[in-house]
């Protein structure tokens, strides 16, 4: 009888554990995107010292799905402008 209980509770405990990380995935996309709203009250200015444009921020939150999270489009911007940056020459 015991070894009945302990299967069982291993799909159980599974699917808690998936739950629990789907619930977290939902609060982080949710976080972030109130983070990148924010990011809107920055100047150009401000934005262009963190790498990234008007632009970036718009295109990371229209360019993403509910459940996508925006802010890896962003790190990607920033990434990339630095890197053509480089090739120009303008970055040290």
């Amino acid at each position: 009888m015991p070894s009945k209980t302990a299967g069982r509770s291993l799909p159980v405990a599974a699917l808690v554990t998936t739950l629990f990380a789907m619930l977290i995935s939902v609060y982080r996309v949710f976080r972030n995107r109130t983070q990148i709203n924010r990011l809107h009250d920055l100047d150009d200015n401000q934005l262009r010292d963190i790498g990234l444009s008007r632009g970036d921020l718009n295109r990371a939150v229209l360019g993403s799905s509910f459940f996508e999270d925006p802010s890896s489009h962003l790190t990607q911007s920033a990434r990339d402008r630095v890197r053509n940056l480089g090739k120009d020459g303008l970055c040290n």
